[in-house]
């Protein structure tokens, strides 16, 4: 968990016993059945193995960001999965929007807790709920920190959306990325990686006029011969 980072730990997460919680449905991993199920409370337990051992309710962590994470196993391979996608997936159906917890307690992975929703919308319920700008990244500390999006041209939908510059690197393809280059499409209002790059601030107040941003311009120089 970061540090000095406290987030609201919810008692389904902090429940580890066998026993069913009320109203608690069980169902399938899809990936990894015969393996593991997973319950409408965000639970996951692995299958009871002949000969081997009895089902068990697996430990997750809360990673820094605030999300439960848990790592599963199939055939000598570990990977770790963020649980309230694995809830939709298993629950609703599997989408690339984001997921956003309703109640805005990130370890509260109940089912009715959770839906897709788009950036943009995500963004407008987090602003909703808190009224404030939430951190949850490294540096979160800092009284520099500055939490910026990438607007697509196209679609006006949000697609990097990160609380620090640097944590472009995160989101950005490795070889698009240049934390120079997005520092300046911010200031200078230059479209980079087909996006407007702004701060968040200036996203919700509604101050932005797209009209105004422009691509970059190569500038070529050549030796004098």
């Amino acid at each position: 968990m970061e540090k000095n980072k406290k987030y609201e730990i919810h008692e389904a997460y902090l429940n580890y016993s066998i026993e069913d919680m009320e109203g608690e449905i069980w169902l399938d991993l899809k990936g990894y059945e015969g393996l593991y199920k997973i319950s409408n409370y965000g639970r996951v337990k692995s299958t009871e193995k002949k000969g081997f051992k009895k089902e068990s309710i697996k430990r997750g962590f809360v990673q820094h960001k605030g999300y439960v994470k848990i790592q599963l196993c199939k055939e000598g391979k570990h990977k770790n999965h963020f649980v309230h996608r694995l809830v939709l997936i298993n629950f609703l159906n599997e989408s690339k929007l984001e997921v956003n917890h309703k109640n805005m307690i990130k370890t509260d992975n109940s089912v009715g807790n959770l839906e897709y929703v788009t950036g943009s919308e995500n963004v407008q319920h987090a602003k909703k709920m808190t009224n404030r700008i939430w951190h949850h990244t490294i540096g979160s500390n800092s009284k520099f920190a500055k939490r910026a999006l990438a607007i697509d041209v196209d679609t006006k939908e949000i697609k990097y959306d990160v609380l620090y510059i640097r944590g472009f690197k995160e989101v950005v393809p490795k070889e698009l990325y240049s934390e120079n280059r997005i520092r300046n499409s911010i200031r200078n209002k230059r479209i980079f990686l087909n996006c407007y790059w702004v701060y968040y601030e200036e996203y919700i107040e509604g101050k932005l006029n797209f009209e105004e941003f422009k691509p970059f311009e190569r500038k070529m120089y050549f030796m004098k011969k």
